[in-house]
């Protein structure tokens, strides 16, 4: 009896131990969002890329953290950066974001640290 009970014990605790896995998704991206240079608006030579295109979208990137909240809960919070370089007018749309968020009694969504910034290359200049 004792022997079948430890056999048990140590079965679920293996099973526990080989169940457990790691999520992992992508690498984080190599991308960073200061003030760009005047090589950041070069764009590379892409088969992709062809003479119709309006705009390309250098980086789009998202991250989710949680914290607590005063409901002895939790609470998540989305980052989300993008780069669009903007090759004519036909595009201006690109930088319109329309964001709909909840809105209930106590438990709404709240939006919040909204940055955006346009850089022109001018005589070799970012402005």
């Amino acid at each position: 009896m004792m022997i079948r009970r430890l056999t048990a014990l140590i079965a679920i605790v293996l099973y526990f131990f080989a169940t457990q896995s790691y999520c992992i998704a992508q690498d984080k991206p190599n991308s960073h969002f200061g003030k760009p240079g005047p090589a950041d608006f070069d764009l590379p030579a892409n088969p992709i890329i062809d003479t119709n295109t309006n705009a390309v979208i250098l980086a789009d990137v998202g991250a989710v953290h949680f914290i607590g909240n005063k409901h002895s809960w939790f609470s998540w919070v989305y980052k989300r950066q993008t780069r669009i370089k903007i090759l004519n007018r036909s595009a201006f749309e690109l930088a319109t974001r329309r964001l709909m968020l909840y809105i209930g009694d106590d438990d709404g969504e709240t939006l919040s640290e909204v940055v955006a910034t346009t850089y022109n290359l001018e005589n070799g200049h970012v402005t």
